[in-house]
């Protein structure tokens, strides 16, 4: 079953978040408040996909919240970890140490009606493992599940061989395989597969900005590239809106 784990040192902020989730009738809401249960479920415990983890980046403990959020990384790459903040200049550590949150809630705003759309994002993102069409890559430790109609783009990450970021309408994954190898997988999809350092998904791109050599995409996200990728993938975009309309 899965767990709400409440890693948060403020018994009011703690309560608060209990509260909320209980009101949106969750159960098995687990409370950390210290360090050494925090080490023990780490260390000791086990930590399923599906699991969600409320941490509060301003621990007043040895470790900050983002220390604890990367050791829960570690040690499953797709939990589900949420920051509780009242700063925003944590973004380049967080993006740095590849803990890849699925959302944050901000302290000074609406925080019911925050809670509310992280469950939903949430929610959302565990209904898109009902699609039929997924690919299975071979990880340290198991098999990682992709599902290519929900990837926007996949990208190889200079200076580490064989690690690539995937960008999926929901969340960023760090994956241990080589492009070559997803391309391999993803031939039967409409995908753009002849750039060297990235896949995109043509299905999932909405439209680009010949400007500024920009790709939106259908839920938002974009991705700025450089002027040579820009114009194949322009080209090959172009002719994939004529197929779809022919």
């Amino acid at each position: 079953m899965k767990k709400y784990f409440i890693i948060e040192d403020n018994q009011f902020h703690s309560e608060w978040i209990i509260k909320e989730l209980v009101n949106h009738h969750i159960e098995n809401i687990v409370q950390l408040t210290s360090i050494s249960q925090i080490n023990q479920l780490i260390q000791l415990g086990t930590i399923d996909n599906h699991d969600v983890f409320f941490i509060d980046i301003d621990l007043k403990q040895s470790l900050t919240g983002i220390d604890v959020a990367e050791q829960i990384r570690k040690k499953n790459a797709h939990s589900n970890i949420v920051f509780f903040t009242a700063y925003t200049n944590f973004a380049v550590d967080i993006i740095n140490r590849k803990i890849l949150p699925i959302g944050y809630i901000r302290k000074d705003r609406n925080l019911s009606e925050q809670i509310h759309q992280v469950l939903e994002q949430i929610n959302w993102k565990e209904q898109q493992i009902v699609n039929v069409d997924k690919i299975f890559i071979d990880q340290k430790g198991g098999s990682l599940v992709l599902y290519p109609r929900e990837i926007l783009y996949i990208e190889s990450i200079k200076g580490l061989k064989n690690q690539v970021m995937v960008k999926t309408t929901t969340e960023d994954k760090l994956v241990s395989t080589s492009l070559k190898q997803l391309k391999i997988e993803l031939e039967k999809y409409t995908y753009f597969l002849l750039l060297k350092s990235y896949c995109i998904n043509l299905s999932q791109l909405q439209k680009i900005d010949s400007a500024h050599y920009v790709l939106e995409f259908f839920n938002g996200d974009s991705l700025l590239v450089g002027r040579k990728i820009f114009e194949k993938t322009k080209e090959r975009f172009h002719d994939f809106q004529q197929t779809a309309s022919s």
